[in-house]
Protein backbone atom coordinates (compact mmCIF):
# COMPACT_ATOMS: atom_id res chain seq x y z
CA UNK A 1 0.00 0.00 0.00
CA UNK A 2 2.86 2.38 0.78
CA UNK A 3 4.22 1.86 -2.74
CA UNK A 4 1.07 3.39 -4.30
CA UNK A 5 0.43 6.09 -1.69
CA UNK A 6 1.99 8.84 -3.84
CA UNK A 7 0.07 7.88 -7.02
CA UNK A 8 -2.34 10.83 -6.86
CA UNK A 9 0.60 13.24 -6.62
CA UNK A 10 2.41 11.48 -9.44
CA UNK A 11 -0.48 12.01 -11.91
CA UNK A 12 -1.61 15.44 -10.74
CA UNK A 13 0.31 17.43 -13.37
CA UNK A 14 -0.71 15.22 -16.29
CA UNK A 15 -4.34 15.04 -15.17
CA UNK A 16 -5.28 18.62 -14.26
CA UNK A 17 -8.87 17.67 -13.47
CA UNK A 18 -7.53 15.96 -10.33
CA UNK A 19 -5.64 18.93 -8.86
CA UNK A 20 -8.39 20.04 -6.49
CA UNK A 21 -9.07 16.50 -5.32
CA UNK A 22 -6.30 16.84 -2.70
CA UNK A 23 -7.98 19.43 -0.46
CA UNK A 24 -11.18 21.23 0.48
CA UNK A 25 -11.19 25.01 0.84
CA UNK A 26 -13.28 25.58 3.97
CA UNK A 27 -12.88 29.30 4.75
CA UNK A 28 -11.00 29.95 7.96
CA UNK A 29 -13.92 31.88 9.46
CA UNK A 30 -16.35 28.97 9.02
CA UNK A 31 -16.91 26.16 11.49
CA UNK A 32 -18.58 23.70 9.09
CA UNK A 33 -18.12 22.44 5.56
CA UNK A 34 -20.80 23.48 3.08
CA UNK A 35 -20.57 20.99 0.23
CA UNK A 36 -22.01 23.25 -2.47
CA UNK A 37 -19.61 26.23 -2.21
CA UNK A 38 -16.63 24.46 -0.62
CA UNK A 39 -16.65 21.52 -3.04
CA UNK A 40 -18.00 23.10 -6.22
CA UNK A 41 -16.87 21.54 -9.52
CA UNK A 42 -14.19 23.48 -11.39
CA UNK A 43 -11.93 22.64 -14.36
CA UNK A 44 -9.29 21.53 -11.83
CA UNK A 45 -11.79 19.26 -10.05
CA UNK A 46 -14.03 19.64 -7.01
CA UNK A 47 -12.53 18.61 -3.66
CA UNK A 48 -11.06 15.80 -1.60
CA UNK A 49 -14.41 14.96 0.01
CA UNK A 50 -16.04 14.29 -3.35
CA UNK A 51 -12.93 12.48 -4.61
CA UNK A 52 -13.00 10.07 -1.66
CA UNK A 53 -16.70 9.34 -2.12
CA UNK A 54 -16.22 8.67 -5.86
CA UNK A 55 -13.29 6.37 -5.19
CA UNK A 56 -15.33 4.42 -2.64
CA UNK A 57 -18.11 3.87 -5.18
CA UNK A 58 -15.74 2.71 -7.93
CA UNK A 59 -13.75 0.42 -5.64
CA UNK A 60 -16.92 -1.21 -4.36
CA UNK A 61 -18.36 -1.84 -7.84
CA UNK A 62 -17.29 -5.35 -8.82
CA UNK A 63 -18.76 -4.80 -12.29
CA UNK A 64 -16.12 -2.19 -13.20
CA UNK A 65 -12.82 -3.10 -14.87
CA UNK A 66 -10.15 -4.15 -12.40
CA UNK A 67 -7.85 -1.34 -13.58
CA UNK A 68 -10.47 1.29 -12.65
CA UNK A 69 -10.99 -0.24 -9.24
CA UNK A 70 -7.23 -0.48 -8.65
CA UNK A 71 -6.83 3.20 -9.47
CA UNK A 72 -9.72 4.06 -7.16
CA UNK A 73 -7.93 2.21 -4.37
CA UNK A 74 -4.74 4.20 -5.03
CA UNK A 75 -6.69 7.45 -4.96
CA UNK A 76 -8.48 6.43 -1.78
CA UNK A 77 -5.23 5.64 0.04
CA UNK A 78 -3.80 9.03 -0.86
CA UNK A 79 -6.84 11.22 -0.34
CA UNK A 80 -7.78 9.84 3.07
CA UNK A 81 -4.27 10.80 4.12
CA UNK A 82 -4.54 14.24 2.54
CA UNK A 83 -7.81 14.97 4.31
CA UNK A 84 -6.16 14.43 7.69
CA UNK A 85 -3.45 17.03 7.05
CA UNK A 86 -5.08 20.10 8.64
CA UNK A 87 -3.86 22.55 6.01
CA UNK A 88 -5.68 20.53 3.32
CA UNK A 89 -9.00 21.55 4.92
CA UNK A 90 -8.76 25.31 5.25
CA UNK A 91 -8.77 28.39 3.05
CA UNK A 92 -7.03 31.48 4.43
CA UNK A 93 -6.15 32.89 0.99
CA UNK A 94 -2.65 31.42 1.32
CA UNK A 95 -2.93 28.16 -0.67
CA UNK A 96 -3.21 26.04 2.45
CA UNK A 97 -0.21 27.66 4.07
CA UNK A 98 2.01 27.42 0.98
CA UNK A 99 2.29 31.20 0.86
CA UNK A 100 3.15 31.52 4.55
CA UNK A 101 6.93 31.79 4.77
CA UNK A 102 8.37 30.63 8.08
CA UNK A 103 11.68 29.52 9.52
CA UNK A 104 11.64 26.00 10.93
CA UNK A 105 14.61 25.33 13.19
CA UNK A 106 16.65 27.84 11.20
CA UNK A 107 15.58 26.58 7.76
CA UNK A 108 13.35 28.66 5.44
CA UNK A 109 10.17 26.74 4.66
CA UNK A 110 6.52 27.36 3.98
CA UNK A 111 3.95 26.43 6.59
CA UNK A 112 2.39 23.71 4.45
CA UNK A 113 5.75 21.96 4.08
CA UNK A 114 6.26 22.13 7.84
CA UNK A 115 3.03 20.15 8.28
CA UNK A 116 3.64 17.84 5.32
CA UNK A 117 7.12 16.74 6.34
CA UNK A 118 8.96 19.12 8.66
CA UNK A 119 7.32 18.14 11.94
CA UNK A 120 7.75 14.43 11.23
CA UNK A 121 11.27 14.76 9.85
CA UNK A 122 12.51 16.67 12.86
CA UNK A 123 11.77 13.66 15.06
CA UNK A 124 14.43 11.68 13.13
CA UNK A 125 12.67 8.39 13.75
CA UNK A 126 13.11 5.37 11.53
CA UNK A 127 10.03 4.28 9.58
CA UNK A 128 9.50 1.16 11.75
CA UNK A 129 9.87 3.24 14.92
CA UNK A 130 7.38 5.82 13.72
CA UNK A 131 4.89 3.15 12.66
CA UNK A 132 5.17 1.57 16.11
CA UNK A 133 4.53 4.96 17.70
CA UNK A 134 1.39 5.49 15.62
CA UNK A 135 0.13 1.98 16.28
CA UNK A 136 0.35 2.68 19.98
CA UNK A 137 -2.09 5.59 19.80
CA UNK A 138 -5.73 5.05 20.68
CA UNK A 139 -7.72 6.84 17.99
CA UNK A 140 -11.29 7.06 16.75
CA UNK A 141 -11.87 5.34 13.39
CA UNK A 142 -15.47 6.54 13.02
CA UNK A 143 -16.93 9.52 11.21
CA UNK A 144 -17.81 10.68 7.72
CA UNK A 145 -15.54 12.42 5.24
CA UNK A 146 -17.24 15.74 6.03
CA UNK A 147 -16.69 15.20 9.75
CA UNK A 148 -13.02 14.40 9.09
CA UNK A 149 -12.70 17.60 7.06
CA UNK A 150 -14.28 19.70 9.79
CA UNK A 151 -12.03 18.08 12.39
CA UNK A 152 -8.93 18.87 10.31
CA UNK A 153 -10.22 22.42 9.76
CA UNK A 154 -10.50 23.01 13.50
CA UNK A 155 -6.99 21.66 14.04
CA UNK A 156 -5.59 24.01 11.40
CA UNK A 157 -7.07 27.00 13.21
CA UNK A 158 -6.13 25.85 16.71
CA UNK A 159 -2.65 24.55 15.98
CA UNK A 160 -1.18 25.08 12.49
CA UNK A 161 -1.93 28.81 12.46
CA UNK A 162 -0.82 29.30 16.06
CA UNK A 163 2.28 31.08 14.82
CA UNK A 164 4.66 33.34 16.73
CA UNK A 165 4.88 36.92 15.47
CA UNK A 166 8.39 36.45 14.09
CA UNK A 167 7.32 33.25 12.24
CA UNK A 168 10.34 31.49 13.72
CA UNK A 169 9.15 27.98 14.52
CA UNK A 170 11.31 26.28 17.11
CA UNK A 171 11.02 23.71 19.89
CA UNK A 172 7.88 25.25 21.36
CA UNK A 173 5.92 25.02 18.10
CA UNK A 174 7.29 21.54 17.44
CA UNK A 175 6.38 20.22 20.88
CA UNK A 176 2.84 21.58 20.60
CA UNK A 177 2.15 20.31 17.10
CA UNK A 178 4.03 17.03 16.56
CA UNK A 179 1.43 15.17 18.68
CA UNK A 180 -1.31 16.61 16.44
CA UNK A 181 0.43 15.27 13.33
CA UNK A 182 0.94 11.87 14.96
CA UNK A 183 -2.69 11.58 15.99
CA UNK A 184 -3.97 12.66 12.57
CA UNK A 185 -1.82 10.10 10.82
CA UNK A 186 -3.00 7.39 13.20
CA UNK A 187 -6.60 8.43 12.61
CA UNK A 188 -6.08 8.38 8.85
CA UNK A 189 -4.71 4.85 8.98
CA UNK A 190 -7.48 3.57 11.23
CA UNK A 191 -10.19 5.24 9.19
CA UNK A 192 -8.77 4.02 5.87
CA UNK A 193 -8.72 0.51 7.30
CA UNK A 194 -12.35 0.80 8.35
CA UNK A 195 -13.41 2.15 4.95
CA UNK A 196 -11.59 -0.60 3.05
CA UNK A 197 -13.10 -3.29 5.28
CA UNK A 198 -16.56 -1.86 4.70
CA UNK A 199 -16.09 -1.71 0.92
CA UNK A 200 -14.25 -4.94 0.26
CA UNK A 201 -15.62 -7.18 2.99
CA UNK A 202 -14.59 -10.78 2.60
CA UNK A 203 -12.85 -10.19 -0.73
CA UNK A 204 -10.10 -8.24 1.09
CA UNK A 205 -9.05 -11.41 2.91
CA UNK A 206 -8.63 -13.25 -0.41
CA UNK A 207 -6.26 -10.62 -1.75
CA UNK A 208 -8.54 -9.88 -4.72
CA UNK A 209 -10.13 -6.62 -5.82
Amino acid sequence: MASVASYADDVRNTRPETKRWHFVDIPRGKAACAAAPDCAPEPAGDCVIAAIERAKVVLGDHGRPKAERAEALKFLVHFVGDLHQPLHAIDDHDLGGNKVRVTFFGQPMNLHAVWDSGLIGHAQLTVPAYIALLQGLNVDATGTTIEWAEEAHRLAIAFAYGLPEDLNLDEAYYNQNRPVVDRQLARAGARLCRVLNEILGRSSSRGNL
